[in-house]
């Protein structure tokens, strides 16, 4: 049986791991043993422990160059913000990396928008898989493309992108002796790629090629038990942090509109929760089972996580996004393009947000195009899609 070693490199939230448990969860079933390697191993106790899985802190960059004030546009350009602009910080990572390896010693490295841990796993005996969204596993194409596509990105800012994140990637693997990368984009030419999206979803919708979609790997049944307040109109779920602008401006229309209102809120202060929560709105400050929500909700206000997103349009629901970063703004563009809901950005009013729900809940075609979405996937079933992921050949030692 085969030791695999799980890398997440650059996701910090939950969704990340919950992405990962399903398929570690199959692997250990058949015998493999699965450690994980994190950026942020304070919040993976929960997830992980009860599942019995091993788990150590992911060798990170700290920032040691200046970044460019400028947002990312390309892979290459998120690459230059953690460490491929800066030679000696990128080889202390990289190194870093190896040198778990060594203690590990994984017969298999599954990335999961892990670069540099991809980077660090070149030349050495073990399998290279990637695995992700598709943010983190962006099109082999040079220069990486703009993935800001409502902006104007010229040409030569991504191949000059791409030849500074290359050469300092090639620096490092001088000095480690190994040999280098012709490309930049040979640093995602793996042993095998699961790429876990649909089509409608892909942050990169007009990927070219003959493209696998393995649809969206989640934990439905992970987290606390959920269940809707009993009075209200509509029952709306909300996944919102409480970093979100407007917060509680927001929370006070929802409770006005008279809905039945669960609220996922990471972060929200108790005595916020004591001064909104009613027999008819309630908060979470954890995750909660969305197989408990999906079925019954008429709506959803979210961020934009590729996972809920997923989740929600799975089953039918049409979606009010309010995204908070670039990653969520791609999947909102996804999801207007599908017809199924509508998106706010920046630091909108709450009477905008509270409209933008109303509109959701109330306009016909949203509901027709969420549920054409479900049924165009009625058969998925992301445990068969675990499964044949572990039935992949580089699992097989």
């Amino acid at each position: 049986m085969a030791r695999i070693l799980f890398a997440s490199e650059l996701g910090s939230n939950l969704g990340h791991i919950g992405q990962l448990l399903p398929l570690a969860s199959e692997l250990k079933s058949r015998g493999h043993e699965v450690v994980f390697a994190l950026r942020d191993v304070a919040r993976a106790d929960a997830m992980l422990r009860p599942h019995g899985f091993r788990y150590l802190q992911a060798p990170l960059w700290q920032g040691r160059a200046r970044r460019d004030a400028k947002a990312p546009s390309s892979y290459s350009e998120i690459l230059q913000h953690y460490g491929f602009a800066d030679r000696a910080g990128l080889l202390g990572v990289v190194s870093a990396w190896r040198d778990l390896y060594s203690f590990v010693e994984p017969d298999v490295v599954l990335c999961e928008y892990a670069p540099a841990a991809l980077l660090a796993a070149r030349g050495m005996k073990a399998a290279r898989v990637s695995y992700g969204v598709g943010f983190s596993l962006p099109p082999k194409v040079s220069p990486f493309p703009n993935f800001r596509t409502w902006e104007d990105v010229p040409q030569v800012r991504l191949e000059a992108s791409d030849a500074a994140a290359l050469a300092t990637a090639n620096r490092v693997l001088e000095r480690l002796g190994v040999e280098q990368l012709s490309t930049l984009q040979d640093l995602l030419h793996v042993d095998e790629e699961f790429l876990c999206t649909f089509r409608e979803l892909d942050h990169y919708p007009d990927r070219p090629g003959d493209v696998q979609y393995r649809g969206p790997i989640s934990t439905p049944d992970e987290g606390v038990r959920a269940f809707w307040p009993e009075n209200g109109d509509k029952r709306v779920f909300v996944y919102l942090s409480a970093a979100t602008p407007a917060f509680e401006a927001i929370a006070q229309h929802l409770s006005d509109a008279g809905h039945s209102v669960l609220w996922v809120a990471p972060g929200v202060a108790p005595e916020v929760a004591r001064r909104f929560e009613t027999e008819r709105f309630k908060f979470s400050r954890g995750a909660v089972r969305l197989s408990d929500v999906a079925p019954a909700a008429d709506a959803a206000l979210l961020h934009g996580g590729h996972g809920t997103v997923s989740a929600m349009l799975l089953a039918g629901v049409p979606l009010a996004l309010f995204p908070m970063h670039t990653e969520q703004a791609i999947v909102a563009r996804n999801v207007l393009r599908t017809g199924a809901g509508t998106a706010v950005s920046g630091n909108p009013d709450p009477m905008e947000v509270g409209a933008l729900l109303k509109r959701v809940l109330e306009d016909v075609p949203f509901k027709q195009a969420a549920i054409a979405f479900a049924s165009r996937y009625g058969s998925y079933d992301p445990l068969d899609a675990v499964r044949a992921i572990a039935d992949s050949r580089c699992f097989q030692r």
